[in-house]
């Protein structure tokens, strides 16, 4: 085998070796994938350097194929995947009930070997879903109502601790040691890849000169159509058809170069490391990308984690203006009402699945870079039966994305907003067969094709919103996406 960089540790290097030669795999082999009909893919997984997966993605990602991120620095975890080997993909109504049985199939479809038990190791699907099930338009469509990929390689960085996952078809006419050869060469080229381009990307990888350039076309009456559709909907409250509704804006930009998803996520990730960083790349045409701060739900050891969140007010430039802002928002009767909808509808919508909900009583203040939210802490004790794509569907969406009552409110929201959602606001993130599952709301988030970009801001409307201030909340909520732009030029 050739000799491999100083960039790739003696323990990844030990762990490979043993791989190799090791007659533990041979039996694995033998029992789990050439005596098992059902067995279409197999995935490996070993320790790993613990090298940025960003940095991974965009050394080792396919621009024209399927590419996954997602990062939460504060937990210190950190994903990169790519190159779709399995697409599970729906349309329109039950798009999640669709999914769970197109995944159980997946599943017994799949073996893994691992070198290390880890509860991240082998199977991890990564996707999302659009935030309505109607029929998606334009390049939307191929993101379809909800898909979820098994991808060809893996890197997760958790702590500490770092493994990569291949994954492969498996040929039942195969000889088993050409399979060997097969998976070792591709973990060796995985390996040397990385080693050799890393060295080259210090020197010759790095960002351009000049800051991307763009400008806005959207409409210049955008702002009063939005104020009249944001009276409306307050006429609507006032006639008790609903008590909230979260209203959403488009801004459409043009960009001089295209802009680089990879190198957007690295400027938000620095600037909001309390938020979640994610990438759902397409193909070239189209990928999705965000950094938000509002979690759907956490699923580890039948414990689910999520947060109200839900109220928002800016920061000071001052500690002390940012202690008088928090204590406003604290007070505001508007705020507490609209927050108040959110924490009451995730309970509701966790009693059929838990059996211990915990909550504090009063909320808090959650703060980021440019904004300060209300915050409540949700953990909930979950029965055995409980699934992550059965509480993804139960949670989606919440009041802080859609409204309340949920089913009177969200009928009106296309009507007020003329536009296409997509992916904005709906479930992105990860699920695996150990139990494990994690996924974000995506809002604060954009489309980016070649040359155009497409962001997305939004706000509850409860009695007593303001036209303007609501406004004035999506333009700073567009604010870390734009000036993360500027940094994504190729």
């Amino acid at each position: 085998m050739p000799e491999t960089s100083y960039h790739i540790s003696s323990l990844t290097q030990d762990y490979f070796n043993r791989l190799v030669d090791g007659n533990q795999f041979r039996g694995f082999l033998r029992d789990q994938v050439y005596q098992n009909d059902r067995a279409e893919y197999l995935t490996i997984s070993l320790p790993f350097d613990k090298v940025d997966p960003l940095a991974v993605l965009e050394i080792y990602g396919s621009p024209d194929d399927f590419q996954f991120y997602w990062e939460h620095p504060n937990t210190e975890l950190a994903v990169a995947a790519g190159e779709a080997l399995h697409i599970c993909r729906q349309y329109g109504r039950n798009r999640f009930q669709k999914l769970r049985r197109e995944t159980a199939k997946l599943d017994e479809r799949v073996v893994s070997y691992s070198e290390i038990p880890h509860s991240l190791a082998g199977v991890n699907l990564f996707g999302g879903a659009s935030f309505f099930d109607q029929p998606l338009s334009g390049v939307w469509s191929s993101f379809g109502n909800s898909s979820f990929i098994l991808p060809k390689w893996t890197v997760i960085k958790d702590g500490r601790f770092a493994l990569v996952t291949l994954a492969f078809p498996v040929n039942h006419d195969q000889d088993m040691d050409e399979l060997i050869r097969q998976i070792t060469g591709e973990l060796d080229h995985f390996i040397q890849f990385l080693s050799e381009k890393l060295d080259q990307s210090i020197i010759f990888n790095g960002p351009p000169d000049s800051p991307l350039s763009f400008r806005s076309t959207e409409s210049t009456s955008a702002r009063q159509r939005w104020i009249e559709n944001v009276d409306h909907a307050k006429d609507l409250i006032e006639q008790n058809v609903f008590e909230k509704i979260v209203m959403a804006r488009e801004q459409r930009l043009e960009t001089d170069r295209r802009a680089n998803p990879t190198r957007l996520l690295h400027h938000l990730r620095k600037d909001y490391p309390d938020c979640f960083s994610f990438l759902y790349q397409v193909n070239e045409q189209a990928a999705f990308v965000g950094c938000t701060p509002e979690k759907l739900l956490s699923i580890e050891a039948n414990r689910l984690y999520t947060d109200g969140l839900a109220g928002s007010i800016s920061r000071g430039k001052t500690a002390t203006q940012d202690e008088i802002l928090s204590r406003r928002l604290l007070s505001s009767g508007k705020d507490l009402r609209e927050h108040q909808f959110v924490v009451d509808s995730i309970r509701e919508k966790l009693e059929d699945y838990s059996f211990e909900i915990d909550f504090p009583d009063e909320p808090g203040i959650r703060k980021y870079a440019n904004v300060q939210h209300l915050h409540t802490p949700i953990t909930a004790a979950l029965h055995h039966s409980a699934d992550s794509i059965a509480l993804m569907e139960k949670m989606h969406p919440t009041p802080a994305v859609g409204g309340y009552p949920q089913d009177q409110a969200l009928p009106y929201i296309q009507q007020l907003e003329q536009i296409e959602r997509g992916w904005y606001a709906g479930p992105i993130g990860w699920m695996n067969r150990n139990g494990r599952s994690e996924f974000a709301v995506a809002i604060r988030s954009g489309l980016i094709q070649p040359n155009k970009v497409r962001f997305y801001a939004g706000c509850g409307i409860v009695k007593g919103s303001d036209a303007e201030a609501e406004w004035n909340e999506t333009e700073l909520k567009l604010v870390p996406m734009l000036n993360a732009l500027r940094y994504a030029a190729e």
